[in-house]
């Protein structure tokens, strides 16, 4: 945690360093940029990222924002979910990409590699499942605050109002819960 925390003392890089597809980004970007960057950072660091990694996640999420910038409601929330998912996506593939490599080498047997892709299969079949049995408002509010939204930013998305953001987490969380205690018990 204090290594993150040093790696965060230092400024934004110049918003300059982010290829622009347009020759001059929109002041209200660039404002954006410098504000946001050590939140992204942080974001991202403490998904597990290195600091070299963290900022090319974060590098290719300001490009897609300054693309979209016309498009966005909330370009810091867009920042945020596009940072951790280009994160995750790198990862993923440098995973892949290893497994596929111990496979041509022989370390290890190919059907270790399907078994893996089974079980993780089998794991979001389970958790779509359970996430069956909330409402829809309680499972966009909780799918909202799994991506790292604010109450105040999924009420915008949702067009509610925050108090009845927090209860459709409070009676989403109290539902899922009930369910899985009686999951545990049942035989």
């Amino acid at each position: 945690m204090v290594d993150a925390d040093q790696r965060l003392a230092r400024p934004a890089p110049s918003p300059s360093d982010v290829p622009s597809p347009a020759a001059v980004a929109p002041r209200a970007f660039t404002d954006m940029y410098t504000a946001a960057y050590r939140d992204l950072m942080r974001t991202v660091l403490h998904l597990g990222a290195t600091e070299q990694e963290a900022e090319d996640a974060i590098s290719d999420a300001m490009l897609d924002t300054l693309i979209r910038w016309t498009e966005i409601d909330n370009p810091v929330a867009y920042a945020r979910t596009a940072a951790k998912t280009n994160f995750l996506k790198a990862r993923a593939r440098g995973t892949k990409r290893i497994c596929q490599r111990m496979v041509e080498r022989g370390a290890v047997d190919p059907v270790a590699r399907v078994d893996s892709d089974l079980e993780a299969s089998e794991h979001a079949e389970w958790v779509r499942q359970h996430l069956a049995v909330l409402t829809p408002a309680e499972r966009a509010a909780i799918a909202f605050a799994i991506d790292g939204y604010t109450i105040k930013e999924i009420a915008a998305m949702l067009g509610k109002n925050e108090p009845a953001v927090r209860r459709n987490l409070h009676d989403g969380r109290q539902r899922l819960k009930r369910h899985l205690h009686c999951e545990k018990e049942a035989p």
